[in-house]
């Protein structure tokens, strides 16, 4: 990415044994945008919101910020792929800027 960005340093989980690969991927994409870009990272059937990202979103979409325990309490909330254009729309309404990442594979 060549656009001009601010870290999201306080949205950094330590990388310890017990953060997930698809976290640790999520992290990296989101180092990358700028610190008022939400980003939604597909894990299997779900767009899903981590962190401030979550605690912000939620409302917005309408639906449970959920917590997941790893090195801390984790925000998180999530929308079906099948309504990403639903979900995507709220948040554009409501002034957000959004960044779509798919999970990848490494090989």
């Amino acid at each position: 990415m060549t656009n001009e960005h601010t870290p999201n340093a306080e949205q950094t989980l330590p990388v310890t044994h017990t953060t997930t690969p698809s976290l640790e991927k999520y992290q990296r994409v989101k180092s990358q945008l700028s610190s008022d870009t939400l980003l939604l990272f597909r894990v299997g059937g779900f767009y899903e919101l981590y962190f401030e990202d979550a605690k912000h979103a939620a409302p917005i979409l309408g639906v449970n910020l959920e917590t997941r325990k790893l090195v801390s309490t984790l925000g998180v909330c999530g929308v079906p792929s099948h309504a990403l254009d639903t979900y995507l729309a709220k948040l554009i309404r409501a002034g957000k800027k959004v960044a779509i990442c798919h999970e990848w594979s490494e090989s």
